[in-house]
């Protein structure tokens, strides 16, 4: 098994994956720590020549850190002001994640697609970004993950223009309307599939680091009972349709590296069933990582076991809800980053959420098992004090995760501005980038994101773990500017 040296920080103990049997290979000259890699005194001088650490029974590596994101519609890439908003969250506050709407809410693709079909349809008459490596390279020298968000049975300049693809209302023998006189694709038929996968696989080569699929269900509002499928539109049908989606595109993206995530309804957690839209969790479980349930507080207007007020409780129904997804996704791998509710309440008193409010959501989430957030608000007004502000951390300081392969190969020397401490110049960094997965002999290596704020000069970091007689083992490592992990 290839050796690999692990930053690991005792200051924290998030949930543990177990990796049995890894050996650990370090040959450098080393500085020991009794606590935190701060402290001033060591326990022991540090070893002379070469220190091997090898034949652990377990080792713990603890799981990413949570995400923070926020999301941007279709119109917010190409407007200078919204998407300043944007920007200047990722670069004031804990946000490390941006949602961007791929296929939007109209059908709409915001950059030049290669995709005949989307020209064919009218999907690339509002192109809101033109230089889509430069836009891209903003949120890549931040280290900011992310996410492709593609609507996609709701489409309505595809199912206009090939009503043969489309939900058909039977009293007119058109293209069926929602309440937003908004036309649907029909969720059975294989030409939409391969259509939005082609769309997912083009964002994957634009550098997007996950694919968000929303309303990857059948429609819910408006006229049901006159909506015609080419199928029976029963619970067995309407699942296998979402499964059978997902599973082709679980496929198709394979190749590309990157996180398959979906939006669900916020009552598919506490549903059995399908909620009568082809959502059920365990199914989807299967073919994605990441399992993203709406959970606004507005949606929920029959409230939920022991709250039948939601919106009197966020608190509580962010973690019950969060909590109950975790627990019937407990051994599929799929991790539960719920969308939250930053925008005024429609359902019940009409109210804007205070930031203490906001926060509740988010602390509900994360005390419940969910690694991370995500909000919502369609005008792109984030409440800014909702958000904690975020300050370059020190290295000594370092809470999150770094992991190196063999392959970084460090040439290691004594630090003279810092006597006692180690330096080591990394010839082929290999570190996690932007929470991907990279295996050792098959075996999934999580490692945790560490965005390097200061961009003027390289950022030293201390990388503690334990030697076999538990003391503190701190290398010190220059990362080039630049690199996220």
């Amino acid at each position: 098994m290839s050796p690999v040296v692990i930053m690991k920080d005792r200051t924290i103990q998030p949930p543990r994956v177990v990796i049995r049997s890894i050996g650990i290979l370090l040959t450098t000259s080393l500085l020991l720590f009794s606590t935190h890699p701060t402290a001033a005194e060591p326990l022991a001088a540090p070893n002379e020549g070469t220190t091997s650490v090898e034949s652990m029974d377990e080792w713990e590596l603890p799981q990413l850190p949570p995400l923070k994101g926020v999301y941007a519609t279709f119109y917010t890439l190409g407007h200078q002001g919204l998407l300043g908003r944007i920007q200047r969250l990722v670069e004031e506050t804990e946000v490390n994640a941006v949602i961007m709407d791929v296929k939007g809410d109209r059908g709409l693709i915001p950059y030049f697609s290669s995709i005949p079909l989307a020209t064919e349809v009218g999907a690339q008459e509002q192109i809101r970004v033109r230089d889509w490596p430069k836009f891209m390279k903003w949120f890549k020298d931040r280290c900011v993950y992310t996410i492709a968000r593609i609507v996609v049975f709701k489409d309505n300049p595809l199912a206009t223009t090939h009503p043969e693809l489309a939900v058909i209302d039977q009293r007119t023998g058109q293209p069926w309307r929602d309440l937003e006189d908004l036309a649907w694709t029909d969720p059975f038929s294989e030409e939409v599939w391969d259509y939005n996968i082609a769309i997912a696989i083009e964002a994957a080569t634009k550098g997007f680091d996950e694919i968000q699929f929303d309303y990857i269900r059948f429609p819910s509002d408006g006229a049901i009972r006159e909506a015609v499928f080419s199928r029976p539109n029963v619970e067995k049908a309407r699942r296998s349709a979402i499964t059978g989606f997902l599973k082709r595109a679980r496929s198709a993206l394979s190749p590309f590296g990157v996180k398959i995530g979906v939006a669900v309804f916020g009552y598919t957690v506490w549903g059995a069933g399908d909620t009568g839209i082809g959502q059920n969790i365990e199914d989807l479980a299967r073919f994605v990582d990441v399992l993203s349930p709406m959970l606004y507080p507005s949606s929920f207007h029959l409230g939920i076991p022991g709250y039948p007020v939601a919106i009197d409780h966020l608190y509580e129904l962010a973690y019950q809800s969060t909590q109950r997804a975790v627990k019937r996704l407990q051994g599929t791998g799929t991790v539960v980053r719920p969308w939250l509710q930053d925008f005024r309440d429609y359902a019940f008193d009409r109210r804007k959420f205070s930031p203490q409010e906001i926060r509740d959501q988010m602390e509900g989430v994360l005390d419940a098992g969910g690694k991370g957030w995500m909000l919502w608000n369609p005008g792109v007004r984030y409440t800014r004090e909702a958000l904690k502000s975020d300050t370059a951390t020190p290295a000594a300081d370092l809470t999150e995760l770094l992991y190196f392969t063999e392959k970084v190969n460090p040439r290691c020397h004594p630090g003279s501005s810092h006597p006692g401490s180690l330096f080591c110049d990394v010839v082929q960094p290999v570190f996690v980038q932007n929470h991907r997965q990279p295996r050792i002999d098959g075996l999934p290596l999580w490692g945790g994101q560490l965005r390097l704020r200061n961009t003027d000069r390289p950022l030293r970091l201390l990388l503690p773990f334990p030697d076999l007689h538990g003391n503190q083992v701190v290398p010190v490592l220059d990362i080039p500017r630049g690199d996220c992990a």
